[in-house]
């Protein structure tokens, strides 16, 4: 079990390597989570968070397609829409409204 002046000194002697452009933080936390047992599984349950929050930002990215083709606004279709949704759902058979 490492101490907190260990994990400090160690850190440090590793600050270098952290700071280069192709840092790969996967196979930093791979090499040495028995380094750090506790830290690494905190930093596993952060990893997934962002990455589980970057694939539901590009589940629901409309980009450039949305975009690329004029969509026609039919404004009395949807409000047509809208009044029938609004009656289906206050529609009450029973009048317990």
């Amino acid at each position: 079990m490492v101490n907190f002046l260990q994990l400090r000194w160690i850190l440090l002697i590793q600050e270098t390597e952290v700071r280069k452009l192709d840092f790969d933080v996967l196979l930093w936390w791979e090499v040495n989570s028995p380094t750090f047992p506790i830290l690494s599984e905190m930093d596993r349950d952060v990893l997934v968070i962002l990455i589980s929050s970057m694939a539901s930002e590009c589940a629901f990215s409309t980009g450039d397609w949305l975009r690329s083709e004029p969509q026609p606004i039919r404004i009395e279709e949807d409000l047509d829409f809208l009044e029938k949704l609004e009656e289906d759902y206050f529609y009450d058979p029973y009048n317990t409204l």
